[in-house]
């Protein structure tokens, strides 16, 4: 029953991942030294500098990568800072001996080698300044700070994931293309990303969850699909969410 899982659901799931390839404005030619990283302007995204903010984005991947995948980030600014600090693991960090979280300074919206950056969720207001001491005790105790691992996890997601469970008030769900998010640091049931449900994991690779805000989804080979019938979406691989009716 297995194998014949395998070969009939894996084609159907890779559908999704096939279309961004050929249908998409995915760059797979530009170099990654000759790639775009400007700034993006995005609705609500800017922030003024006596307000505290904390800003979830996430961008295609690169390259090949970028049909499956998206890379997510964690921006935060304090009240009267003028700058966001950005925080996401990069992978070659991880292959020249160095912690995986990065830290940078300046403005959270620019392109990810080329890709549009899309914002997924923030907080801003009252408590805010209490919620960045827990994003920042989340960032540092991140367990995997030392390894690396494209698939299934430990990666970006994984990371964004992580400080999203920990600090459940965002209430910011990663899309289904966020592959290794559901990668588990610890026990095998854990929370889903926006903090409303369930999830039961096998190495990130099979899995369920179930939820509010994110509805039933399936892990496939860390593929994501699923449905939510109270907002009316559809999750398939490599594409995300599909808004059928709201």
């Amino acid at each position: 029953m297995l194998l014949l899982c395998f070969f009939l659901l894996t084609p159907l799931l890779l559908t999704g991942p096939l279309w961004i390839w050929k249908f998409s404005d995915l760059n797979l030619d530009t170099h990654w030294s000759k790639s775009s990283s400007g700034v993006v302007a995005i609705p609500n995204a800017k922030a003024r500098e006596d307000e505290a903010v904390i800003q979830i984005y996430g961008a295609r991947a690169y390259n090949w990568r970028g049909a499956f995948a998206v890379h997510t980030w964690i921006a935060i600014k304090q009240a009267g800072d003028a700058n966001f600090r950005r925080y996401d693991v990069i992978g070659w960090r991880h292959f020249r001996g160095m912690p995986v979280v990065s830290e940078s300074i300046g403005l959270p919206n620019r392109a990810w080698f080329g890709n549009p950056p899309k914002l997924y969720g923030q907080v801003r207001g009252q408590g805010t300044e209490k919620l960045i001491k827990k994003v920042e005790n989340a960032i540092a105790s991140y367990p995997a700070s030392e390894f690396y691992r494209v698939w299934p996890g430990p990666n970006s997601n994984t990371f964004t994931a992580d400080v999203l469970r920990k600090v459940p008030e965002i209430q910011v769900t990663l899309p289904s293309t966020a592959v290794g998010k559901d990668f588990p640091l610890g026990c095998w049931i854990q929370s889903t990303t926006g903090g409303s449900g369930l999830q039961l994991t096998l190495w990130g690779i099979f899995g369920v969850s179930i939820g509010f805000e994110e509805g039933l989804r399936f892990q496939w080979f860390a593929l994501e699909f699923g449905l939510n019938p109270w907002k009316g979406e559809i999750y398939w691989p490599g594409i995300g969410t599909l808004h059928l009716w709201s």
